[in-house]
């Protein structure tokens, strides 16, 4: 088929449905009334894109949408989305009156927005992970003196001590709200891994991130749901050459080959997202020592899976020379008959970094039903929306000239 450019990321939005559909059955087993899911696109769909991702897991059995911020949850609403809506941040003062223009669901911490927005709000509780929430005690004065459609944590634990620690004493206020008449409809704490490593977290509804996207939570070991993934980030190689023994290439000629070699440029770098990781990852003890032991392994020789910023080649990672740039990075391809520009890529980076300039192909049951993010040449192929900025009239039956046929 042919591709929008150099670079793109293609979502499964049948793996999106799938593990919406996964999900529902793991959370029925055993109980005659399974709690609710909340599809959770903040982060523009975890980098999926939130408005595709949010149809799809609707569509699939999903209830309710929760984003971050209200301009978030705005970009639902005028694409036509009319499920419930809960935005995790609390809102500013200038923002209250976008909550019922919008019909959406705020986060509160206190009775006097609760009371202006009728109840439209759910009261957050912080069980230790420090961020922001009332206390147990304060959250039981809020909700005595004003209604709210639910009350939730973020439990924010991996250990299932840690866990079960902070989920008793969310447990411990819920009992004191039913006994006092005063507990919401709604009452959430369980989020990714809170949700496989504890059905007590399940409650009335649970907030689904990584697992609606197929990725599996940290910590674990966690039940197998036979989730999919529903992102692959693609390149074609722009550029394929020989060096020579004893070259210096990258910054400040920084690698240099004691063999003659081949290597191959692919047409993104940190601009893109490729080898970025969180400010102050490595910091962590187990994270760097996690880190050096892959580092120590690759060097043995040992296959493991790919980690952020990989580069794989035909099934095979290929090793990365030097630095990445701004928009390109050099593999070494030694090795790798009849190789030519255009030559296909699979990358591997946090979704969430990846550039919302790098356009996502969408397929749906095996063919490519809508193309965001294509600018300039695409634009003038007749692909662009002038209405939504950028995204594809390719939706649906009999795409047409410019868009990509599967």
């Amino acid at each position: 088929m042919e591709v929008p450019g150099q670079l793109w990321a293609e979502i499964d939005l049948d793996a999106i449905a799938h593990n919406v559909r996964q999900l529902l059955a793991f959370l029925a087993i055993g109980r005659e009334r399974p709690p609710l899911i909340m599809a959770v696109v903040k982060a523009d769909g975890y980098g999926h894109g939130a408005v595709p991702t949010a149809r799809t897991a609707l569509a699939a059995g999903a209830s309710w949408l929760g984003v971050s911020t209200v301009l978030e949850a705005m970009e639902l609403r005028e694409a036509g989305l009319h499920a419930p809506i809960l935005v995790f941040n609390p809102p500013l003062p200038d923002e209250l009156a976008l909550y019922p223009a919008y019909r959406l669901t705020a986060t509160t911490v206190d009775p006097a927005t609760a009371r202006r927005l009728e109840g439209a709000c759910h009261v957050k509780v912080d069980t230790g992970f420090g961020r922001f929430g009332l206390s147990p005690e304060e959250a039981f004065s809020v909700l005595d003196q004003a209604p709210a459609q639910g009350v939730y944590t973020h439990l924010a634990a991996f250990h299932p001590r840690l866990l079960a620690q902070r989920f008793a004493r969310f447990r411990r206020l819920l009992d004191r709200l039913q006994a006092a008449g005063r507990c919401p409809p709604l009452a959430h704490a369980a989020s990714s891994a809170a949700l496989l490593a504890n059905p007590d977290t399940h409650l009335d509804l649970v907030r689904v991130g990584n697992l609606l996207y197929g990725v599996m939570p940290e910590g674990g070991p966690f039940p197998s749901l036979g989730l999919r993934q529903a992102w692959r980030l693609r390149a074609r190689l722009v550029a394929v050459r020989e060096v020579p023994a004893g070259q210096r290439l990258g910054y400040a000629g920084e690698h240099r080959f004691r063999r003659q070699a081949k290597v191959a440029v692919v047409p993104a770098g940190f601009a893109d997202g490729l080898g970025l990781e969180p400010l102050g990852r490595l910091g962590r003890a187990p994270v760097l020592i996690r880190h050096l032991a892959r580092v120590a392994l690759e060097a043995l020789g040992v296959a493991l899976p790919p980690a952020n910023g990989a580069v794989e080649l035909r099934g095979k990672v290929v090793r990365r020379v030097g630095r990445p740039g701004l928009a390109h990075t050099v593999v070494d391809v030694t090795g790798f008959a009849d190789l030519l520009p255009g030559q296909e890529v699979v990358l591997h980076a946090r979704r969430t970094t990846v550039s919302s300039r790098v356009p996502r192909l969408y397929r749906e049951a095996g063919r490519v039903v809508e193309v965001r993010g294509l600018r300039g040449a695409g634009a003038r192929r007749g692909v662009a929306n002038p209405v939504g900025g950028g995204v594809s009239a390719c939706r649906g039956e009999g795409l047409g000239p410019g868009c990509w046929p599967s």
